[in-house]
């Protein structure tokens, strides 16, 4: 009983199965045929929307149209040309006073090359090998020449740096010069003669300590000895002989021009052979006099403040150095 039961179920089954089946080949079909002749699919078939409803009639002329029903969703996007994106401000720099410097470029440097070690310097030669000509001077005093009739040839060498030797050898040229005749007021009558190796009468000698530091170039102060003797006579005839030796100190100075040389220079001494020799009119003098007889005064050879001597001195000449 149970078996057909069951068996009728599963007939009925099987059944609904294929009417289903056959319906599904219907709708195929009918879809297929539709296609074809430009239907849409759901032809023959019932949808399960609504139908549209008819349009409305158009709206009479002279009646405002009425505004369309608003439609639902998003509203429409509208086109909206691009637009040109403003530069960012920028902030203007503060302006520089008017004096302000401009700036300075200083390039860079370049790189330092690498020490180059250099060969060693060949030793120094010998500073006192051969003979090197010191630094020397030779002059003459035009004045005293003219004058006194003494002609002094000043020679002077460099030592050191600050250091010279001077010897001024006198060669007596004028026998009656203006300094002994009526220039100064003795009896022209007077005359000298070298009482030395001809007319040399002597020579002096000195050293000069230069306050600049170079040798015969500025500044000077001089130490000087002389031994000058000279014999004078006059129309009686009387003669005497008298040596000079005179130490003094001198501050002059010399100037050069190239070679050319002015020296120039004023001392102070004393004579260290003070003698006394009178005439018989005239005992008990402290000068240096000729006899003239008893009927004229003596002629006096010495200065008036001997035995002090005050010597000049202007020479020209060169240098070499």
């Amino acid at each position: 009983m149970e078996r057909a039961l069951t068996a009728e179920r599963v007939a009925k089954r099987l059944g609904g199965v294929r009417v289903a089946r056959a319906l599904c080949i219907a709708a195929l079909f009918g879809s297929a045929t539709a296609r074809a002749q430009g239907a849409p699919p759901t032809a023959g078939f019932p949808s399960g929307e609504p139908a549209p409803e008819a349009p409305a009639a158009p709206p009479q002329s002279g009646s405002p149209a009425a505004p369309p029903p608003p439609e639902s969703g998003p509203p429409p996007v509208q086109y909206a040309p691009p637009q040109a994106s403003s530069p960012p401000a920028v902030e203007a720099a503060p302006s520089e006073p008017a004096d302000a410097e401009p700036p300075v470029y200083t390039p860079h440097a370049p790189p330092e090359p690498p020490p180059v070690e250099e060969p060693p310097l060949p030793p120094a030669p010998d500073e006192h090998h051969g003979f090197k000509m010191p630094p020397w001077s030779v002059r003459i005093d035009p004045f005293t020449w003219l004058i006194e009739g003494r002609l002094g040839v000043e020679l002077e060498v460099g030592v050191l740096k600050w250091l010279s030797v001077e010897m001024v050898p006198v060669f007596v040229t004028n026998t009656t010069p203006p300094a002994l005749g009526g220039f100064s007021g003795r009896d022209p009558g007077v005359e000298q003669h070298s009482n030395g190796l001809g007319p040399i009468s002597g020579t002096s000698i000195g050293a000069g300590f230069w306050l600049d530091g170079h040798v015969l170039h500025g500044y000077v102060i001089r130490a000087i000895f002389t031994n000058y003797g000279y014999e004078y006579t006059n129309n009686l005839p009387d003669r005497f002989v008298h040596t000079e030796r005179v130490l003094e100190g001198m501050f002059g100075s010399n100037a050069t021009w190239g070679p050319f040389t002015i020296s120039g220079g004023i001392g102070l001494g004393v004579d260290l052979n003070h003698q006394h020799r009178c005439a018989p009119v005239d005992p008990g003098c402290s000068d240096l006099e000729l006899d003239t007889g008893n009927l004229q005064p003596p002629n006096v050879i010495s200065s008036g403040i001997y035995p002090v001597v005050i010597d000049a001195r202007f020479s020209l000449g060169v240098t070499f150095d």
